[in-house]
């Protein structure tokens, strides 16, 4: 997240970040205060799970509870499917001025 970070320009544009984890951090408290960094700025954050993840870590470090998934490789084409149908709700919604 910090490497993201520190690259992210939004020039006014909506962000989503898009976070696939093992679950194995060095410093998860680090990670969630780059995350509410993240979300502070109003990006929108989908953290997706493989594996043995602790899913309350991953509701700390996206957007919503929802947007928290836990999913295996056989499945994993399907939960992106679902990411990206998400964002293209979200930004046929954007109202332009």
């Amino acid at each position: 997240l910090t490497y993201v970070m520190s690259g992210i320009q939004a020039g006014g544009l909506k962000v989503f970040i898009v976070l696939l984890t093992d679950g194995v951090w060095s410093d998860k408290d680090k990670a969630i205060a780059q995350a509410q960094r993240a979300k502070n700025l109003g990006y929108e954050i989908f953290a997706i799970g493989l594996g043995g993840v602790d899913k309350a870590f991953l509701e700390k470090i996206a957007t919503s509870k929802d947007l928290a998934v836990l999913t295996d490789p056989a499945s994993l084409t399907k939960s992106f499917a679902g990411i990206g149908q998400r964002i293209s709700d979200s930004v046929l919604n954007i109202k332009l001025s």
